[in-house]
Protein backbone atom coordinates (compact mmCIF):
# COMPACT_ATOMS: atom_id res chain seq x y z
CA UNK A 1 0.00 0.00 0.00
CA UNK A 2 1.26 3.04 -1.22
CA UNK A 3 2.00 5.44 1.84
CA UNK A 4 0.47 8.70 1.64
CA UNK A 5 1.83 12.54 1.08
CA UNK A 6 2.50 14.86 4.18
CA UNK A 7 1.00 18.20 2.99
CA UNK A 8 2.66 21.24 4.86
CA UNK A 9 0.53 24.15 5.65
CA UNK A 10 0.78 27.89 6.15
CA UNK A 11 -1.45 29.79 7.90
CA UNK A 12 -2.55 33.45 8.44
CA UNK A 13 -2.61 33.69 12.49
CA UNK A 14 -2.83 37.33 12.24
CA UNK A 15 -5.08 40.20 10.86
CA UNK A 16 -8.87 40.04 9.44
CA UNK A 17 -8.56 36.52 8.48
CA UNK A 18 -6.03 35.04 10.62
CA UNK A 19 -7.62 32.29 12.28
CA UNK A 20 -5.04 30.31 11.69
CA UNK A 21 -3.04 29.35 14.50
CA UNK A 22 0.57 28.50 12.70
CA UNK A 23 2.55 25.76 10.71
CA UNK A 24 0.20 22.53 10.26
CA UNK A 25 0.98 19.30 8.76
CA UNK A 26 -1.77 16.82 6.78
CA UNK A 27 -1.81 13.03 5.22
CA UNK A 28 -2.94 13.42 2.32
CA UNK A 29 -3.99 9.92 -0.07
CA UNK A 30 -2.39 11.15 -3.22
CA UNK A 31 -4.55 8.09 -5.44
CA UNK A 32 -7.89 9.86 -4.34
CA UNK A 33 -7.69 13.53 -2.34
CA UNK A 34 -8.76 11.91 0.53
CA UNK A 35 -7.06 14.66 3.25
CA UNK A 36 -6.89 13.52 7.07
CA UNK A 37 -7.48 16.30 10.01
CA UNK A 38 -4.41 18.84 10.13
CA UNK A 39 -2.35 19.21 13.15
CA UNK A 40 -0.23 22.04 14.08
CA UNK A 41 3.32 21.28 14.49
CA UNK A 42 4.79 25.13 15.25
CA UNK A 43 3.06 28.15 16.16
CA UNK A 44 4.96 30.44 14.40
CA UNK A 45 3.34 34.22 13.45
CA UNK A 46 1.79 34.40 10.01
CA UNK A 47 3.98 31.55 7.98
CA UNK A 48 2.37 32.21 4.62
CA UNK A 49 4.77 30.78 2.54
CA UNK A 50 7.29 27.53 3.02
CA UNK A 51 10.60 26.08 1.18
CA UNK A 52 11.84 22.82 1.62
CA UNK A 53 15.91 22.17 0.76
CA UNK A 54 16.37 20.55 -2.72
CA UNK A 55 18.89 18.17 -0.76
CA UNK A 56 18.18 17.61 3.34
CA UNK A 57 15.18 15.82 3.49
CA UNK A 58 13.16 17.84 6.88
CA UNK A 59 14.88 21.10 6.17
CA UNK A 60 12.31 23.73 6.00
CA UNK A 61 12.30 27.46 5.71
CA UNK A 62 9.06 29.59 6.42
CA UNK A 63 8.63 33.32 6.36
CA UNK A 64 6.40 35.27 9.08
CA UNK A 65 4.51 37.80 7.05
CA UNK A 66 4.51 40.63 9.70
CA UNK A 67 5.79 44.10 10.53
CA UNK A 68 8.98 42.97 11.63
CA UNK A 69 9.46 40.00 8.99
CA UNK A 70 11.40 36.89 10.13
CA UNK A 71 13.24 33.95 8.24
CA UNK A 72 12.41 30.67 9.74
CA UNK A 73 14.44 27.77 9.52
CA UNK A 74 13.02 24.05 11.16
CA UNK A 75 13.59 20.77 11.26
CA UNK A 76 10.57 18.30 10.82
CA UNK A 77 10.46 15.51 13.48
CA UNK A 78 8.28 12.90 14.48
CA UNK A 79 6.38 14.81 17.31
CA UNK A 80 6.08 18.39 15.04
CA UNK A 81 8.89 20.90 13.98
CA UNK A 82 11.52 22.02 15.79
CA UNK A 83 12.92 25.97 14.97
CA UNK A 84 16.46 25.95 14.83
CA UNK A 85 17.12 29.56 13.34
CA UNK A 86 15.37 32.91 13.37
CA UNK A 87 16.90 35.65 11.32
CA UNK A 88 15.04 39.32 10.69
CA UNK A 89 14.62 40.55 7.70
CA UNK A 90 14.73 43.23 5.76
CA UNK A 91 11.76 46.03 5.50
CA UNK A 92 8.31 44.98 6.11
CA UNK A 93 5.69 42.03 4.81
CA UNK A 94 7.56 39.06 3.91
CA UNK A 95 5.35 37.33 1.11
CA UNK A 96 7.54 34.72 -0.51
CA UNK A 97 10.85 32.67 -0.46
CA UNK A 98 12.82 30.37 -2.89
CA UNK A 99 16.00 28.19 -2.02
CA UNK A 100 18.15 27.93 -4.96
CA UNK A 101 18.51 24.41 -7.01
CA UNK A 102 22.23 23.80 -5.76
CA UNK A 103 21.18 24.86 -2.25
CA UNK A 104 23.23 27.77 -1.72
CA UNK A 105 21.42 30.49 -1.28
CA UNK A 106 17.75 31.64 -0.06
CA UNK A 107 16.21 34.48 -1.00
CA UNK A 108 13.28 36.47 0.31
CA UNK A 109 10.70 39.26 -0.91
CA UNK A 110 9.19 41.72 1.02
CA UNK A 111 5.56 42.74 -0.35
CA UNK A 112 4.76 46.26 1.93
CA UNK A 113 8.37 47.28 1.45
CA UNK A 114 9.51 46.07 -1.53
CA UNK A 115 12.84 44.79 -0.52
CA UNK A 116 14.72 41.69 -1.27
CA UNK A 117 16.89 39.79 1.01
CA UNK A 118 19.61 37.41 -0.38
CA UNK A 119 21.34 34.70 2.12
CA UNK A 120 24.05 32.29 1.90
CA UNK A 121 23.01 28.41 3.16
CA UNK A 122 25.38 25.87 4.63
CA UNK A 123 26.17 22.66 3.88
CA UNK A 124 23.77 22.18 6.83
CA UNK A 125 21.11 24.08 5.23
CA UNK A 126 21.68 26.46 7.63
CA UNK A 127 21.42 30.32 7.21
CA UNK A 128 24.55 32.12 6.60
CA UNK A 129 25.76 35.81 5.46
CA UNK A 130 22.90 37.93 4.47
CA UNK A 131 24.83 38.39 1.21
CA UNK A 132 22.43 41.63 -0.10
CA UNK A 133 19.61 43.64 0.62
CA UNK A 134 17.91 44.86 -2.91
CA UNK A 135 15.26 48.01 -2.82
CA UNK A 136 14.46 50.01 -5.78
CA UNK A 137 11.92 52.72 -6.24
CA UNK A 138 9.26 53.58 -8.24
CA UNK A 139 5.77 52.75 -8.48
CA UNK A 140 2.43 52.01 -11.24
CA UNK A 141 -0.42 53.58 -12.22
CA UNK A 142 -2.81 51.89 -9.64
CA UNK A 143 -2.76 54.46 -6.74
CA UNK A 144 -4.85 51.77 -4.15
CA UNK A 145 -1.73 48.78 -5.12
CA UNK A 146 1.11 50.67 -6.96
CA UNK A 147 2.28 53.34 -4.81
CA UNK A 148 5.59 51.76 -3.91
CA UNK A 149 7.69 48.76 -5.17
CA UNK A 150 6.07 45.76 -3.92
CA UNK A 151 8.32 42.48 -4.04
CA UNK A 152 5.80 39.50 -4.45
CA UNK A 153 8.10 36.41 -5.71
CA UNK A 154 11.63 35.20 -6.20
CA UNK A 155 13.10 32.40 -8.41
CA UNK A 156 15.91 30.59 -8.95
CA UNK A 157 17.25 30.39 -12.43
CA UNK A 158 20.28 27.84 -13.48
CA UNK A 159 21.31 28.91 -16.95
CA UNK A 160 22.62 31.43 -16.56
CA UNK A 161 22.72 31.65 -12.90
CA UNK A 162 19.85 34.30 -12.22
CA UNK A 163 17.58 35.36 -9.45
CA UNK A 164 14.19 36.67 -11.03
CA UNK A 165 12.27 38.92 -9.38
CA UNK A 166 8.45 39.86 -9.33
CA UNK A 167 7.68 43.26 -8.56
CA UNK A 168 3.91 44.13 -8.46
CA UNK A 169 3.74 47.65 -7.43
CA UNK A 170 6.73 48.69 -10.70
CA UNK A 171 4.89 46.60 -12.83
CA UNK A 172 8.40 44.39 -13.65
CA UNK A 173 10.13 41.09 -13.17
CA UNK A 174 14.35 42.05 -12.69
CA UNK A 175 16.98 39.88 -12.96
CA UNK A 176 20.40 39.74 -10.48
CA UNK A 177 23.23 37.82 -11.83
CA UNK A 178 24.58 35.48 -9.64
CA UNK A 179 27.25 33.70 -11.08
CA UNK A 180 30.38 36.09 -10.36
CA UNK A 181 31.21 35.37 -6.96
CA UNK A 182 29.95 36.83 -4.31
CA UNK A 183 26.29 38.49 -5.37
CA UNK A 184 25.57 41.89 -4.59
CA UNK A 185 22.13 42.66 -6.33
CA UNK A 186 22.02 46.21 -7.14
CA UNK A 187 19.91 48.62 -9.44
CA UNK A 188 22.98 49.43 -11.43
CA UNK A 189 23.51 45.85 -11.97
CA UNK A 190 20.12 44.53 -12.57
CA UNK A 191 18.26 43.59 -16.42
CA UNK A 192 14.47 44.10 -15.81
CA UNK A 193 11.65 43.40 -18.19
CA UNK A 194 9.26 45.94 -17.68
CA UNK A 195 5.40 44.83 -17.69
CA UNK A 196 2.24 46.87 -19.07
CA UNK A 197 1.60 49.65 -16.32
CA UNK A 198 -0.76 48.01 -13.84
CA UNK A 199 -0.67 44.86 -14.97
CA UNK A 200 1.18 43.75 -11.33
CA UNK A 201 3.12 40.70 -11.92
CA UNK A 202 2.92 38.42 -9.15
CA UNK A 203 4.30 34.90 -9.27
CA UNK A 204 6.78 32.89 -12.02
CA UNK A 205 6.93 29.46 -12.42
CA UNK A 206 9.17 27.52 -15.26
CA UNK A 207 7.02 25.96 -17.61
CA UNK A 208 7.89 21.93 -17.64
CA UNK A 209 9.42 21.00 -21.73
CA UNK A 210 10.39 24.48 -22.31
CA UNK A 211 12.94 27.26 -22.08
CA UNK A 212 9.99 29.99 -21.52
CA UNK A 213 8.93 31.42 -17.96
CA UNK A 214 5.09 31.85 -17.27
CA UNK A 215 4.17 35.31 -15.05
CA UNK A 216 1.24 35.55 -13.89
CA UNK A 217 -0.31 39.38 -13.18
CA UNK A 218 -2.37 39.88 -10.62
CA UNK A 219 -4.10 43.23 -11.08
CA UNK A 220 -4.98 42.48 -14.83
CA UNK A 221 -5.21 38.51 -14.58
CA UNK A 222 -3.30 37.75 -17.68
CA UNK A 223 -0.35 34.98 -17.68
CA UNK A 224 2.79 36.49 -19.21
CA UNK A 225 5.36 34.20 -21.00
CA UNK A 226 8.55 35.07 -20.98
CA UNK A 227 10.91 34.04 -23.67
CA UNK A 228 14.53 34.28 -23.99
CA UNK A 229 17.05 34.89 -27.34
CA UNK A 230 20.56 35.98 -27.66
CA UNK A 231 19.15 39.63 -26.69
CA UNK A 232 17.83 38.57 -23.54
CA UNK A 233 14.17 37.82 -21.93
CA UNK A 234 11.34 39.62 -23.53
CA UNK A 235 7.69 39.31 -23.72
CA UNK A 236 6.64 36.59 -26.05
CA UNK A 237 2.74 36.53 -25.43
CA UNK A 238 0.06 37.55 -23.25
CA UNK A 239 -3.68 35.60 -22.67
CA UNK A 240 -6.49 36.94 -19.72
CA UNK A 241 -6.37 33.84 -17.97
CA UNK A 242 -10.19 34.41 -15.92
CA UNK A 243 -13.39 35.33 -17.81
CA UNK A 244 -14.16 38.46 -16.31
CA UNK A 245 -11.20 40.27 -15.01
CA UNK A 246 -12.59 43.14 -12.26
CA UNK A 247 -11.49 46.78 -11.64
CA UNK A 248 -9.05 45.32 -9.04
CA UNK A 249 -7.45 42.01 -10.00
CA UNK A 250 -6.55 39.16 -7.52
CA UNK A 251 -4.78 36.80 -9.26
CA UNK A 252 -2.79 34.67 -7.37
CA UNK A 253 -0.74 31.35 -7.21
CA UNK A 254 0.85 29.49 -10.47
CA UNK A 255 1.91 25.87 -10.55
CA UNK A 256 3.51 23.91 -13.56
CA UNK A 257 2.03 20.52 -13.94
CA UNK A 258 4.24 17.64 -15.54
CA UNK A 259 3.14 18.03 -19.13
CA UNK A 260 3.73 21.35 -19.17
CA UNK A 261 0.24 23.03 -18.53
CA UNK A 262 -0.38 25.74 -15.71
CA UNK A 263 -2.91 26.04 -13.06
CA UNK A 264 -3.76 29.71 -11.58
CA UNK A 265 -6.04 30.07 -8.79
CA UNK A 266 -8.05 33.96 -9.29
CA UNK A 267 -9.53 34.59 -6.09
CA UNK A 268 -11.89 37.83 -6.90
CA UNK A 269 -13.73 34.99 -8.76
CA UNK A 270 -13.32 32.32 -6.00
CA UNK A 271 -11.76 29.87 -9.29
CA UNK A 272 -8.77 27.72 -10.81
CA UNK A 273 -7.47 28.20 -14.78
CA UNK A 274 -6.03 25.43 -16.30
CA UNK A 275 -3.98 26.82 -19.33
CA UNK A 276 -1.86 25.47 -22.26
CA UNK A 277 1.01 26.92 -23.64
CA UNK A 278 1.58 25.69 -26.94
CA UNK A 279 5.17 25.97 -28.36
CA UNK A 280 5.71 29.17 -30.47
CA UNK A 281 1.77 29.77 -29.41
CA UNK A 282 0.18 32.59 -26.93
CA UNK A 283 -1.15 30.48 -23.44
CA UNK A 284 -4.99 29.24 -23.96
CA UNK A 285 -7.34 28.98 -21.34
CA UNK A 286 -8.75 25.79 -21.61
CA UNK A 287 -10.71 25.25 -18.33
CA UNK A 288 -11.74 27.47 -14.99
CA UNK A 289 -13.48 25.52 -11.97
CA UNK A 290 -14.89 26.72 -8.74
CA UNK A 291 -12.33 26.56 -6.42
CA UNK A 292 -14.36 24.86 -3.89
CA UNK A 293 -14.36 27.65 -1.50
CA UNK A 294 -13.64 31.26 -1.46
CA UNK A 295 -9.98 32.72 -2.53
CA UNK A 296 -7.96 30.13 -3.45
CA UNK A 297 -4.55 32.02 -2.38
CA UNK A 298 -2.07 28.87 -2.94
CA UNK A 299 -2.89 25.60 -4.59
CA UNK A 300 -0.60 22.61 -5.42
CA UNK A 301 -0.43 19.69 -7.28
CA UNK A 302 1.00 16.14 -6.14
CA UNK A 303 4.35 14.51 -7.47
CA UNK A 304 2.77 12.87 -10.12
CA UNK A 305 0.91 15.67 -11.37
CA UNK A 306 -2.62 13.64 -10.58
CA UNK A 307 -3.57 15.79 -7.55
CA UNK A 308 -4.41 19.20 -7.14
CA UNK A 309 -5.08 20.91 -3.77
CA UNK A 310 -6.63 24.53 -3.73
CA UNK A 311 -6.42 26.39 -0.14
CA UNK A 312 -9.74 28.94 0.28
CA UNK A 313 -8.09 31.41 2.69
CA UNK A 314 -11.38 33.28 3.54
CA UNK A 315 -13.45 29.77 3.57
CA UNK A 316 -10.98 28.37 5.58
CA UNK A 317 -10.40 24.97 3.80
CA UNK A 318 -8.49 23.24 1.53
CA UNK A 319 -10.22 21.26 -1.40
CA UNK A 320 -8.82 18.43 -3.65
CA UNK A 321 -9.33 17.66 -7.11
CA UNK A 322 -8.25 14.90 -9.39
CA UNK A 323 -6.23 15.82 -12.60
CA UNK A 324 -7.88 13.61 -15.48
CA UNK A 325 -5.55 11.69 -18.20
CA UNK A 326 -6.32 15.14 -20.24
CA UNK A 327 -5.01 17.59 -17.64
CA UNK A 328 -8.50 18.56 -16.95
CA UNK A 329 -9.89 19.53 -13.03
CA UNK A 330 -12.81 17.12 -11.56
CA UNK A 331 -13.45 18.40 -7.99
CA UNK A 332 -13.72 15.51 -5.74
CA UNK A 333 -15.59 15.48 -2.26
CA UNK A 334 -12.58 15.43 0.10
CA UNK A 335 -11.65 18.64 1.82
CA UNK A 336 -10.33 19.67 5.55
CA UNK A 337 -11.30 22.76 7.62
CA UNK A 338 -8.28 24.79 8.75
CA UNK A 339 -8.12 28.55 9.81
CA UNK A 340 -7.47 30.84 6.68
CA UNK A 341 -4.46 28.47 4.68
CA UNK A 342 -2.01 30.07 3.25
CA UNK A 343 0.51 27.93 1.63
CA UNK A 344 0.73 24.39 0.27
CA UNK A 345 3.91 22.45 0.11
CA UNK A 346 4.63 18.31 0.15
CA UNK A 347 7.07 17.38 3.23
CA UNK A 348 10.25 16.16 2.52
CA UNK A 349 10.77 14.54 6.13
CA UNK A 350 11.44 10.58 5.46
CA UNK A 351 8.51 8.17 6.06
CA UNK A 352 9.98 6.92 9.56
CA UNK A 353 9.89 10.68 11.08
CA UNK A 354 6.63 11.09 10.44
CA UNK A 355 3.65 10.29 12.94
Amino acid sequence: MTAPLTLLIGTYTEGPSGLGAGLYRCPVVAATGALGAPRRIAALRNPTYLATHPALDGTLYAIEETAAPALVRLHLTSSGARVLQRRRLTGSGACHLAVSPDGRYLATAQYQSGHVDLFSLGGDGAIGAHLAAFHAEGNGPNPARQRGPHAHCVLFLTDPDVLAVADLGRDCVTLFDLAAGAPEPSANTARQIAFPPGSGPRHITRIAGSDDLAVLCELDENLTLLRRDQAGWHLASRRRVFPATPQDGAAAALRTGPTGLLYASGRSGHEIACIACPAGQAPKVIQTVPSGGHHPRDILLSPDGRLLLAANQHSHSITAFAVAPDSLLRQTPHRAEIGSPACLIWSTAPSGDLP
